[in-house]
């Protein structure tokens, strides 16, 4: 393996990110993940996002889908105390982890994967359930979650 293959898996994978979320920044990264422009082919589930009824690609559920603007203005707000600006490759791949910066690139990349947790998990819901749930919300009490219990 490479060293850019290892920094991009160490990207995703590391004691702070629990593993099934890792496994979703790489169903992710590999596209992966089932959607309904993909599902309509074999089964009679609607190609339209459940949401907001646009054409549901893996772009559309992490990226353009309009539930999730609040959690990216959220994301933007808290990723810009680290002198970092919210892009779509950043959510996607990660944040590269260097030496000098370790502790600071893991936390970064463990809040971008509790955000992919809050985006997967919410749309889940809504399609188990029929609940619609605020991801911003759910990333605010996953991360409050996170924070106390390391704490104490």
């Amino acid at each position: 393996m490479q060293a850019h293959e290892e920094s991009q898996w160490a990207s995703l994978y590391s004691t702070l990110v629990p593993q099934p979320t890792g496994d979703i920044g790489w169903q992710l990264l590999h596209r992966a993940m089932s959607t309904g422009m993909y599902l309509v082919q074999f089964t009679p589930v609607p190609a339209a996002c459940p949401l907001c009824s646009m054409r549901e690609t893996l772009a559309h559920i992490y990226l353009e889908c309009a539930r999730l603007q609040p959690h990216f203005q959220l994301f933007l707000d808290l990723l810009m105390h680290f002198w970092l600006h919210f892009s779509p490759h950043l959510l996607i791949y990660s944040h590269p982890i260097h030496g000098p910066t370790k502790s600071r690139d893991l936390l970064i990349n463990l809040l971008l994967a509790m955000a992919k947790v809050a985006i997967y998990n919410t749309r889940e819901r809504m399609l188990a359930e029929g609940v619609l749930c605020d991801c911003g919300a759910y990333f605010r009490s996953s991360l409050h979650s996170r924070i106390r219990a390391e704490l104490l």
